[in-house]
């Protein structure tokens, strides 16, 4: 529930967002004065990378649930590997292809990536932890508790504290 939440805040945050700015790049692009290159690249991003960001947010999410369930070395590795794997190749390859623009891109393939790859180990988490408690509760279930109390054989409650256990 709460990831599902986070989940949907943090998309419709980034949506919004990427709504304002594709609406009023031509707006921000007056105030700011750009022009030529700083134009097109303001353009570009609003228009296409900004609403990569929602994946930024599902890796945010991803890593503070990581670092809540006590796996804090997968939310390192999911940082560090976007950090690197995640953006100097694809920045590298968009930027020999396209430019400027092009490293705006591949800089979004490779967050786009990271954050399916963090959204997916923390389900995959999940579940395995939902398992192993259901799991558990069936074991639980499954096992004959003995009074809480220990009753000596010459106790005269041991009617009432096996009606207990039959309870």
């Amino acid at each position: 529930m709460a990831l599902r939440d986070a989940v949907i805040f943090s998309s419709v945050y980034c949506f919004g967002i990427s709504i304002v700015l594709y609406f009023l790049q031509g707006t921000l692009i007056n105030i700011f004065q750009l022009t030529g290159d700083a134009s097109h690249i303001f353009s570009v991003f609003s228009t296409y990378v900004a609403i990569t960001f929602v994946f930024n947010g599902a890796l945010f999410i991803a890593n503070a649930a990581f670092n809540n369930l006590n796996r804090p070395t997968w939310s390192t590795m999911l940082n560090v590997g976007k950090a690197t794997i995640g953006t100097i190749p694809f920045a590298y390859l968009g930027g020999t292809w396209g430019g400027a623009i092009g490293v705006l891109l591949g800089q979004a393939v490779g967050s786009v990536l990271f954050g399916i790859i963090g959204f997916v180990l923390l389900r995959r988490e999940l579940n395995t932890m939902h398992s192993c408690q259901e799991r558990q509760n069936q074991e639980e279930e499954s096992v004959v508790h003995s009074p809480s109390v220990p009753a000596s054989p010459f106790c005269s409650q041991q009617p009432e504290l096996a009606a207990e256990d039959a309870d």
